[in-house]
């Protein structure tokens, strides 16, 4: 019995070799390869679903479009009415930072990240003097820098989860090398009311010798404030753009790509490589300095609770919310003698109450946006979320339609992205693998 066992673990361990290393044909439309060095690279109209840019890198972010109008107000608050208490919304967390933060014993699915006036005021007693800052090697904050919160938020080198208040409450620390040579710091408490609110922010020099913490000797508390500008659960994500320099920059969405092939020229190259999905909505977005290889290595990050509950068996349900059935025909192709995904322990079921997750096709009509909801509230948890295809992902060519309703993809985190105009099923099947069993 336990020869028979440990032959049919040796026989699944070589599939999963095989699987990761199949051949694709030459002719497939995989993972985009850019050189804006070439003088042919096409104008952004010829994509259709906006997938393709040349200049500022953007940022997929739930950004709040007022932020930016409204950042006076807190700053004039903050310097004349001190102790007056208000807030405004900078933007929602991002599943990427949310899955990083529960790897670290905290969940803040569905946070807000928020600026208050006692925020504001904080950081400048504390770093906004130069008779205070000169010593310490830093550089006074401004009130433009205020404007570079979210770019910190969103777009960050490094973070820290290990910080706690004086009133033991979770911060974070984000860090970030800006353009000017400057390195950025920003501090965030966990309240009680799920948002993530702005302690202080600090800045100095890149001279490679950067102070690793912030102290906090100010704990804030959102009891009793104003909000000036909220994030309503109709709230659509927008992109904002980095800092950045001169140079144009070309980048490629695949989470928006169809793979069509209209941009195909010498600046722009498909490959034939189709390990393309992500657990992060940003990785998504390739750029000039983006290979392959580096790709594969940091896209798809998994968790130690879904290796140990998945890596043996995944029941999925799939759920075609408005699709063409392009996806759906290439997910039904996953169990046939080809592919065979079920020999790695990967089925799909029939009902919801009999799956670990739901696979979501199409871009959400309004009328199947319900259906959705009620299908993943039925699976039991722990369960996983898994976009396949543009559509799912971002609309795709339907993302401008009035008649679609996405506000199921704003409630719940989203585990897995898998682009495709269909997905393939080697792109499907190495996507789960890797998110199930880590490798």
């Amino acid at each position: 019995m336990f020869d028979t066992i440990k032959l049919k673990y040796h026989q699944k361990s070589k599939y999963i070799k095989d699987i990761k290393n199949a051949p694709m044909r030459e002719q497939f439309r995989g993972f985009p390869v850019l050189d804006s060095s070439f003088d042919d690279v096409p104008d952004e109209t010829c994509c259709p679903t906006g997938a393709l840019k040349y200049g500022s890198l953007p940022v997929i972010s739930e950004v709040n479009p007022d932020y930016i109008k409204n950042l006076r107000i807190i700053i004039d608050k903050a310097k004349n009415n001190p102790n007056e208490r208000q807030k405004l919304a900078i933007g929602k967390v991002s599943n990427d930072l949310a899955l990083k933060a529960k790897e670290h014993g905290f969940d803040i699915f569905g946070y807000i990240h928020d600026l208050d006036v006692s925020g504001v005021r904080h950081a400048y007693l504390e770093h906004g003097m130069e008779k205070t800052e000169i010593p310490r090697g830093q550089i006074p904050i401004t009130d433009d820098d205020f404007e570079k919160i979210p770019d910190v938020l969103y777009s960050y080198d490094e973070i820290d989860f290990s910080g706690k208040n004086k009133t033991g409450l979770d911060t974070i620390t984000y860090k970030k090398h800006m353009s000017d040579n400057t390195i950025f710091y920003v501090e965030e408490i966990r309240t009680g009311k799920q948002t993530l609110t702005i302690n202080t922010l600090y800045k100095h020099k890149n001279t490679g010798n950067p102070r690793t913490s912030v102290k906090n000797d100010n704990p804030l508390s959102s009891t009793g404030s104003i909000i000036i500008s909220d994030l309503s659960k109709n709230f659509n994500p927008v992109v904002s753009k980095c800092e950045g320099t001169a140079k144009k920059i070309l980048s490629i969405d695949m989470g928006k790509c169809t793979f069509c092939g209209n941009c195909k020229c010498k600046a722009i190259q498909f490959t034939n490589k189709y390990k393309s999905a992500s657990t992060s909505r940003e990785k998504l977005i390739i750029t000039e300095n983006t290979t392959a290889e580096d790709y594969e290595k940091t896209a798809i990050q998994s968790r130690k609770e879904i290796i140990k509950a998945f890596s043996k068996s995944l029941k999925l349900r799939q759920v075609s919310a408005a699709g063409c059935n392009g996806c759906e025909m290439e997910l039904n192709a996953c169990s046939n003698c080809n592919f065979d995904m079920g020999r790695f322990g990967i089925d799909f079921v029939a009902s919801p109450r009999h799956a670990d997750g739901i696979v979501v096709t199409g871009p959400v009509s309004e009328n199947m946006a319900w259906a959705l909801e009620d299908c993943y509230k039925s699976v039991p948890n722990p369960k996983i979320v898994i976009l396949a295809g543009a559509c799912a992902i971002s609309g795709g060519v339907f993302q401008n339609s009035s008649k679609l309703n996405r506000e199921f993809l704003e409630k719940y985190p989203i585990d897995l992205y898998i682009p495709g105009c269909p997905i393939h099923p080697l792109t499907f099947i190495n996507a789960v693998l890797s998110y199930i069993t880590g490798k």
